[in-house]
């Protein structure tokens, strides 16, 4: 057999061997083809395990000695929530009907024109502000008090210290929109902003003026209220994980793009 006719075999071999199962609405479960314990699929694990999301396998590609399961990554929403089509896109999303409507121009908005779809822009007097995770609240609320695990600390000088803003859009970032994906608000796990009294016994941060740590822990006595934001309109994501054909190897995550919730805001007392 001469070069080309062994590059044409080895093609053929190749081609032989690809091939796509798409699941289209009929969502495989992810334990069936994932190892979430996989080092690489942290952040997968880690939505998993937050139960906050629908997570299934949309489709398989195995190509080329490469295979790419394709996750969506869903919301779980209430069973009262609308599913919606765009019109002129085709992009499917959920939203709750008691709060949210498609106005004329096409956009699906609060019903309530006044309604808080981001929190002040100037601060209130006498408090700072911490974004967190529903999670990271409600632990606070069981154990009376809350603090930074500091995992983006950076340095000696940051250790011991839970970081807050003297900015509410800059916490409300924290608490959703600039989270890591798997950690951002859901319908089941809503985005928290607490307010806590200022008491002036904080670090300015050298470079971030608004960025303010308060060290060691904080009572959840000292909180004065709370904004909670929830979802009115969601968006699906999917991620894709990467591994060899043959021998399942080389896991790691590929492409992604993340679901997206837009957000209602509404301030209340702690239930300390």
């Amino acid at each position: 057999m001469n070069a080309r006719a062994k590059v044409r075999s080895l093609v053929e071999a190749c081609l032989q061997a690809e091939g796509t199962i798409d699941y289209g609405d009929r969502h495989e479960p992810l334990a069936k083809h994932i190892d979430l314990n996989h080092p690489n699929l942290a952040s997968l694990k880690q939505a998993h395990d937050r139960g906050a999301f629908n997570l299934s396998v949309k489709k398989v590609n195995d190509s080329w000695g490469q295979k790419r399961t394709t996750i969506e990554i869903g919301h779980n929403v209430p069973s009262h929530w609308q599913k919606d089509v765009h019109p002129l896109t085709g992009t499917v999303s959920h939203f709750d009907p008691n709060v949210a409507h498609r106005n004329s121009e096409g956009h699906i908005v609060p019903i309530d024109p006044h309604a808080m779809t981001s929190l002040p822009e100037k601060a209130e007097p006498g408090v700072i502000y911490r974004g967190m995770s529903h999670e990271e609240y409600h632990s606070a609320l069981k154990s009376g008090h809350f603090g930074s695990y500091g995992g983006y600390n950076i340095g000696d000088a940051q250790k011991g210290l839970t970081y807050h803003s003297s900015d509410p859009r800059q916490a409300e970032g924290y608490a959703h929109s600039f989270a890591p994906w798997q950690q951002k608000a859901t319908p089941s796990h809503p985005a928290v902003v607490v307010a806590i009294k200022d008491r002036h016994n904080y670090e300015v941060h050298p470079h971030f003026p608004t960025e303010l740590g308060v060290r060691g822990e904080i009572p959840t006595s000292e909180i004065d209220h709370v904004y909670i934001g929830k979802p009115y309109h969601v968006k699906s994501g999917q991620i894709d994980v990467m591994s060899d054909s043959h021998t399942g190897k080389n896991v790691h995550e590929g492409s992604r793009f993340s679901s997206t919730a837009n957000l209602i805001w509404h301030k209340e007392k702690p239930t300390v």
